[in-house]
């Protein structure tokens, strides 16, 4: 999410997302749930994974390393689904290259649907959306090193990731490029100081008096 907030293509956003970080506001809050599923949609945690077509037989577009390509597809077969194109869909979401903050919320199907729901689906924007409102109070917060340029078309990106060749699977690498990794470890940053004004950084809410007598014992706390 920070990674594509810093890219060139998309900085401009940052500072509207520090505005929004600076309020307590529902409103505010569900902008930045807003910012934190179009990056999922543009830069997804995850790239992909393997579905094992069902007795109904389909054309499935998008196929290729360039998706341009369209597949005949039967009974079991196995398909990867690639996330990265499928949130760039172009016949799905209108103008997909662009941040909107104003997109279906029935779009977003990164966590699944119907019976592949992921649990925490309508958690994980919250969260997502908490982290962004912290990473965005912090004063001067910036990457300390130039981005790598990565895939056929170099694109640009503060992780480092190579395109599996003959597939359209990313996967992250090691910062020297010696090796692939799991996990996106390639970004660092960093940020002056904490504001020492603002005691809402890592807030922690402890529950009301009546709260607490109701239930016998303190509530966990609530981060924010």
């Amino acid at each position: 999410m920070l990674d594509l907030f810093f890219t060139k293509e998309y900085s401009h956003h940052w500072e509207h997302i520090r505005e929004l970080s600076q309020s307590d506001d529902d409103e505010a809050f569900e902008q930045l749930e807003r910012y934190a599923l179009e990056a999922s949609r543009l830069c997804p945690a995850g790239f992909g994974l393997f579905r094992t077509v069902a007795p109904e037989s389909a054309n499935v577009s998008g196929c290729g390393e360039d998706g341009s390509q369209t597949c005949d597809t039967k009974e079991g077969d196995t398909i990867f689904v690639n996330f990265v194109s499928a949130g760039r869909d172009a016949t799905v979401f209108e103008d997909p290259l662009k941040i909107k903050l104003n997109r279906p919320y029935e779009l977003y199907i990164q966590q699944g649907i119907g019976k592949h729901t992921c649990p925490g689906k309508r958690i994980t924007p919250v969260a997502m959306a908490s982290m962004l409102r912290v990473f965005a109070r912090l004063k001067n917060l910036k990457p300390i090193a130039a981005p790598y340029h990565n895939g056929p078309n170099g694109e640009e990106s503060y992780l480092k990731w190579r395109v599996l060749p003959g597939t359209p699977f990313r996967v992250y690498m090691r910062p020297d490029g010696s090796d692939d990794w799991p996990f996106p470890t390639t970004l660092k940053v960093s940020f002056s100081a904490f504001d020492p004004d603002d005691n809402r950084m890592f807030k922690c809410d402890m529950p009301h008096e009546e709260k607490k007598k109701a239930n016998g014992s303190w509530w966990p706390p609530h981060f924010f």
